[in-house]
């Protein structure tokens, strides 16, 4: 996660530099940023999605935002709405 986070800086540090001062990126040293970037946030949404099937015995414990799970619905809850 660490690689991805590094690969990420340089085109952050690029755009912050080009929102605080009057310097323009070329097309050049966008492609020089962006290709890293995209490397770096392909390994960073990797590792964060990466199942780890030993920690859980089922779907419906992982947490999701909002306390949310995967669970399954019954058919007859299906059928009567």
């Amino acid at each position: 996660m660490g690689c991805g986070l590094l690969l990420c800086l340089p085109l952050i540090a690029d755009g912050f530099l080009q929102l605080l001062t009057p310097y323009e990126s070329t097309n050049f040293k966008r492609v020089l940023t962006g290709v890293p970037f995209g490397f770096g946030l392909g390994i960073l949404l990797c590792s964060m999605f990466a199942a780890r099937a030993d920690a859980f015995y089922g779907a419906g414990q992982v947490l999701l935002p909002g306390e949310a799970r995967f669970t399954l619905t019954s058919k007859g809850r299906q059928e009567a709405e």
